[in-house]
């Protein structure tokens, strides 16, 4: 019983949405002390177009909302 709850757990963990691991590369992005906010544009931008492949419309909006602020800041410092 314990060998088949295992493999239950480590199959979920296996199969965490494409989303999810996009979401991870933004937060070790945001943790890098030599990430640019490009950098952290394209992560953003990366995360929301991923839950937008999974059709999960809550972090899409979240995820939009994080890509629209970073990518603005990332435009202003080119300018």
């Amino acid at each position: 019983m314990r060998r088949a709850i295992l493999l239950v757990g480590f199959a979920l963990t296996a199969c965490a949405s494409e989303g999810d691991k996009a979401a991870e590369d933004y937060e070790f992005a945001k943790s890098s002390p030599s990430t640019n906010i490009q950098d952290m544009c394209d992560a953003a931008t990366r995360a929301r177009e991923a839950y937008v492949r999974d059709h999960d419309t809550e972090n899409v909006s979240r995820w939009s909302g994080i890509a629209s602020m970073d990518c603005n800041r990332a435009a202003m410092y080119r300018r």
